[in-house]
């Protein structure tokens, strides 16, 4: 199954901080210039991303097909961050998400208008400097307020 558009951004995310990333292959040569082997799998990456997986991650997110959140389907018609219950499922997915990516993953709530909100907010430990910690956080409420808010416009960037 080909890589989403997101895991792949993530890990260009991950591998643009270039001192949390190893490389267990190398030579003496390679030693002496290390970005040779981060420019490999910076290449590696790229070739995963398709115009294909792009626009079906964005269908994901703008409800144009149903995605699975708690192992049931539901279709994301919007993400207006005072929705309710469609706004928890497209944190939830999310949340889905980047667990399966193998990244730490927690809820950040906070008071908005008399409601509790949520952020969330993906962490990945450097391999390097263990005691950096790179955050991955994602923007996925959308406008407008009333009716359908399905993301594109408002860049379904997740």
């Amino acid at each position: 199954m080909p890589a989403k558009p997101l895991q792949v951004l993530l890990l260009l995310i991950m591998l643009a901080i270039v001192c949390s990333l190893t490389s267990t292959s190398l030579t003496p040569a390679a030693a002496r210039s290390p970005y040779s082997s981060y420019k490999q799998q910076v290449q590696s990456m790229l070739d995963q991303v398709s115009q294909e997986n792009i626009r079906s991650y964005m269908a994901d997110l703008s409800g144009d097909q149903e995605v699975s959140i708690e192992g049931q389907p539901y279709t994301l018609e919007t993400r207006h961050a005072l929705s309710g219950e469609p706004a928890a499922k497209a944190a939830r997915y999310l949340f889905e998400f980047y667990s399966d990516q193998g990244l730490n993953v927690y809820q950040h709530l906070f008071p908005f208008r008399g409601q509790t909100l949520s952020n969330i907010v993906a962490q990945k430990e450097g391999s390097i400097f263990p005691e950096r910690i790179y955050l991955i956080t994602s923007h996925y409420d959308d406008v407008p307020i009333l009716g359908p808010a399905p993301g594109a416009d408002d860049n379904a960037s997740g």
